[in-house]
């Protein structure tokens, strides 16, 4: 995909591997920009708010826990 196409399509360029949970290293949080770890997110309801907290939620798990896996990827809903 190309940015353009996010551009008034509603979507948000909504990232697989989270950039907040990459920031110990700068190379690695600017990798997570890269549109080959984004799916389209509705914005609204969505990425900006129940996938935030969900985000959130598993970097407080890590500070609980010595391993915490996550999968995650774009789940297509016709």
């Amino acid at each position: 995909s190309l940015n353009s196409d996010y551009k008034g399509s509603g979507f948000d360029r909504g990232h697989l591997a989270a950039a907040g949970n990459h920031k110990m290293s700068q190379d690695h949080m600017e990798q997570t920009f890269f549109l080959s770890n984004m799916a389209p997110q509705v914005g609204v309801g969505f990425n900006r708010d129940s996938w935030n907290r969900l985000e959130k939620h598993v970097r407080k798990l890590t500070k609980l826990y010595t391993d915490v896996y996550v999968c995650t990827g774009p789940l297509y809903l016709p």
